[in-house]
């Protein structure tokens, strides 16, 4: 909305229902003037003011109608009093207050003195409150009636005590009478409850509410049966669904992170419906994973860089790792070297011993036997040792460990590998020994990324500077613990392997001869058919399979892949409020007066 200054500004674009404070703070910071803004006095916006007078007209008809269902009892209440009243006085007026009190039709005349209060008895709201007064009052009417004829006349209920309990109940039971007779006490009984209930808010509606009250029971009942029926059918379906749910869970968690990710996965592969199988058709089911993977090798080479912290146009090369390992060496393990003394403790031994376990076994085969290996674990151990011997020893063993891994030699390179393992594990513990929080930090960190790096590392595709995802997939496949964006690559190169594929190994994408022979005969055709015109099918080759991918890949259609678990439909829910006892209580309550005021 627009507000006008006392000086004559005009400030466009002030949010409908702002307060007087905010909009100073407002103008204040564009350099406004408010003196005279804050001593004059707030208004409200047209807004506020029209939502104001429509929650307090809705309410007042609520009230309203309130007053007027419960008078609809009164009236019904008096009438015998106003009948009287003129049989006594031969037609003549009654007047109290110069009020004819036995003349007046009393419904009408709340109708006119709420309208004249303001109330709308067109509106909703005071439709709603008549009507849920008048249930309310009436609800109890049959169990009045029950208690009466059983108070008056206990001779006549104990020989109808089955017809007693369908009058208490609106017809809901019979006492536990079943087949035709129960069923026929619960229809009489629904009927004169019915007829009661209708009647007390307007005499003239009380073979309306008989009908409905009696009808009610039977429909009722079946209504129980097929919700019952149906709820169970659809109770068996959800758990069979809430299984198939828990079954995919995996695979569809690998799907929603993917996608948060950027990944695109083709929709046939998750969902082989018609649908999807037709579009991928129309594609073509090789150009859609080229196309895909072309785009997926660029969200794989991004994940790799962030997983390492590095910039998004660092090289990718076995170098550019070597060279970011010596950084985060230097960062975190070469602080260590200040530490001194470092204690080996029982953790450290027995990591080492159960390195040598490895290739000894219980020396009755001496072809397990690695003495290499146990000489390699006998030669670390030891009650302590330097903190700078041991920087130095956990990159010789990584150096040694590479070595090992080239020659072929994998046993020992594990050894290597697990030994530089045991010597980071009982530092960093020491570390937590003595609180030093910031060098434990960095010592965990450099640690953590040059592991990354590694894994990074064999998974580069020398001379493109690109990442296969398979690599970093069989790492996972293999037990290694990948977190993050490692861990996002290898679950989705997993799972989606024909969309997960270096770019090298891609191909060319949408490339083929049969599309220029295709545009040729459907060119050829279109033109003998309808002319000039008709050759614009010439077209269709190239422009379907574009449109068929755009829509596999748009954001909607990929979002869908994600399955969402399954939940009770409204169908259920209806099936289950059918066959409710309480539900059905209601409903053969309600429904005579709901019936007699339409």
């Amino acid at each position: 909305m627009d507000v006008r200054l006392p000086d004559g500004t005009v400030i466009k674009g002030v949010p409908d229902g702002m307060s007087k404070a905010d909009l100073v703070v407002k103008l204040k910071s564009n350099g406004y003037d408010t003196s005279q803004l804050e001593s004059t006095p707030q208004k409200e916006s047209s807004l506020t003011q029209n939502i104001s007078k429509n929650v307090k007209q809705a309410g007042g008809d609520f009230l309203a109608g309130s007053v007027r269902g419960a008078g609809s009892i009164g009236a019904t209440i008096l009438s015998p009093i106003d009948a009287l009243a003129r049989t006594l006085n031969q037609g003549k007026p009654v007047s109290i207050g110069g009020y004819d009190i036995a003349g007046q039709d009393r419904r009408s005349g709340m109708d006119e003195g709420l309208k004249a209060m303001g109330a709308d008895p067109n509106s909703i709201m005071f439709k709603a409150g008549k009507l849920g007064a008048e249930v309310a009052g009436t609800a109890g009417a049959g169990g009045a009636l029950a208690k009466g004829v059983t108070a008056l006349a206990p001779n006549v209920a104990s020989k109808v005590p089955v017809l007693i309990d369908a009058l208490r109940t609106s017809g809901m039971t019979a006492g536990g009478a079943t087949g035709a007779s129960g069923m026929a006490s619960r229809v009489a009984g629904g009927a004169i409850g019915g007829a009661a209930q209708a009647g007390m808010t307007n005499p003239e509606d009380m073979a309306t509410g008989a009908v409905i009250g009696g009808v009610m029971p039977p429909a009722v009942q079946l209504a129980g049966k097929v919700g019952s029926i149906v709820g169970n059918k659809l109770a068996d379906r959800l758990v069979e669904q809430t299984k198939e749910f828990n079954r995919i869970s995996p695979k569809n968690e690998t799907i929603k992170n993917s996608l948060a990710v950027g990944y695109i996965i083709p929709p046939n592969i998750v969902n082989p419906s018609l649908k999807n199988q037709t579009i991928e058709s129309i594609s073509g089911k090789q150009a859609t994973q080229q196309l895909a993977s072309v785009e997926n090798a660029k969200v794989t080479d991004k994940l790799a860089r962030q997983a390492l912290g590095i910039a998004d146009d660092a090289p990718l090369t076995k170098e550019a790792m070597q060279s970011y390992r010596s950084a985060q060496h230097a960062a975190g393990y070469e602080p260590i070297r200040n530490l001194g003394a470092v204690k080996a403790d029982s953790q450290f031994n027995q990591a080492l011993d159960n390195i040598s376990n490895k290739y000894t076994g219980k020396g009755t085969i001496p072809a397990v036997q690695r003495d290499d290996i146990k000489k390699l674990v006998d030669s670390h151990k030891s009650a302590e040792f330097d903190s700078g011997d041991a920087v130095d020893a956990m990159r010789l063993l990584r150096e040694s460990a590479d070595e090992a891994f080239r020659k072929g030699d994998t046993s020992i390179g594990k050894a290597y590998k697990d030994i530089s393992k045991a010597y980071e594990d009982v530092i960093e513990r020491n570390l937590q020994k003595t609180g030093n929080v910031e060098l434990l930090q960095g010592f965990k960190d450099a640690r953590q990324n040059m592991a990354k790096s590694f894994t990074v590392e064999n998974a580069i595709v020398e001379g493109s500077g690109g990442i296969n995802p398979q690599k970093i997939a069989a790492e996972l496949q293999k037990g290694k613990p990948l977190s993050n964006e490692l861990k996002t690559i290898a679950e989705f190169a997993n799972t989606f392997k024909t969309v997960a594929k270096p770019i090298e190994q891609v191909g060319s994408p949408a490339s083929h001869n049969l599309k220029s022979m295709a545009a040729l005969l459907t060119g050829s055709g279109g033109y003998a058919a309808l002319g000039p015109a008709g050759a614009a099918a010439a077209t269709i080759p190239f422009i379907a399979p574009a449109m068929a991918r755009s829509a596999m890949f748009r954001k909607g259609a990929q979002e869908a892949l994600i399955k969402k678990a399954p939940q009770s439909g409204n169908a259920a829910k209806l099936a289950e409020l059918l066959s409710n006892k309480q539900a059905q209580q209601v409903l053969l309550k309600s429904s005579p007066v709901i019936a007699a005021s339409q």
